[in-house]
């Protein structure tokens, strides 16, 4: 977060859906960094779900797991 100046974009990316990596990681980000909020997205196709704070992308025909969380530094 340091590294960031306000109003600056921090996207966290794994390709995998666990939520040791997900949810837990978002969990951690959120309370250790509360200058960090995330940027809700409108608009996703269906394939695409919301997880905590971030989205998951499901494995497909063409493609493996995927969540991603964007956050913007407010301070």
């Amino acid at each position: 977060s340091r590294v960031l100046k306000p109003g600056g974009i921090y996207v966290y990316s794994v390709c995998t859906f666990s939520n040791r990596e997900t949810v837990e990681i978002d969990n951690w980000i959120a309370e250790k960094y509360p200058e960090l909020e995330a940027i809700k997205i409108d608009g996703l196709p269906e394939s695409v779900i919301q997880k905590s704070r971030g989205y998951l992308v499901a494995p497909g025909e063409n493609n493996d797991s995927m969540y991603f969380l964007i956050l913007r530094k407010t301070l």
